[in-house]
């Protein structure tokens, strides 16, 4: 597989298979993600890999928190709301679009679509392997550029060997039991998990492929 190959293959994959990913499959990630460019070479990514009992540990206080209803978040990073979307107007006319067509596709209601969600979101999409990016507090927006670059290299690397990847905020939902479970220093901020495995092609969540706009809505030409 060659890189267009890999970018156009590699989806939001939100139904995945238990089938485990070898540790040397995952370092070899990892290190290849490494080799992603970032400001003088600074290299700000804070990694944690986590596998086996403490992913289903981390599971289980999903589980737990959400068992009463939906909880506030608490991320150490806050997420966009509905309003920050609508101050751009083609990114929110982009989101709704989005659901449209996967409901479209399924065939289902925006109920049961939800309702989908939410059970494959507390079980971490049943994936084997949850990736977790962190920055130091100190660092700015141009390391925020650097670790979003490191995630797709990561996820492109992880599509080459047939491995699909959803990066989802309600990874990082909780960031105070992630600073507790897997033990990370304070002044690290956890910006995003990116959960790994080998897709689920017979679950419904993954049957639509999301459209992209085309290039002439965002790109600006000058000569």
């Amino acid at each position: 597989m060659n890189v267009d190959e890999a970018i156009c293959k590699r989806k939001a994959t939100r139904a995945m298979l238990s089938t485990p990913i070898s540790a040397v499959t995952i370092k070899e990630l990892i290190e290849l993600a490494g080799r992603t460019p970032s400001w003088g070479n600074s290299q700000p990514w804070d990694v944690s890999v986590v596998t086996g009992d403490k992913l289903a540990t981390l599971k289980m206080r999903w589980r737990k928190e959400f068992s009463q209803g939906i909880p506030p978040a608490r991320p150490d990073i806050a997420a966009p709301g509905h309003k920050d979307w609508d101050k751009v107007p083609r990114c929110s006319e982009n989101i709704i679009r989005w659901k449209k067509h996967r409901l479209e596709e399924m065939d289902i209601s925006s109920e049961q679509h939800d309702k989908y969600s939410m059970d494959l979101m507390l079980d971490f999409y049943h994936a084997p392997v949850c990736i977790y990016l962190g920055l130091h507090q100190s660092h700015g927006a141009y390391s925020f550029y650097d670790i979003g670059a490191f995630s797709q290299t990561l996820m492109l690397a992880a599509a080459e060997r047939g491995i699909q990847s959803i990066p989802a905020f309600s990874l990082v939902y909780f960031g105070d039991i992630l600073h507790e479970e897997l033990n990370i220093a304070e002044d690290i901020s956890l910006f995003m998990g990116i959960c790994l495995g080998y897709a689920d092609d017979s679950h419904i969540m993954n049957q639509p492929n999301s459209e992209r706009i085309p290039s002439e809505q965002f790109m600006h030409c000058y000569r």
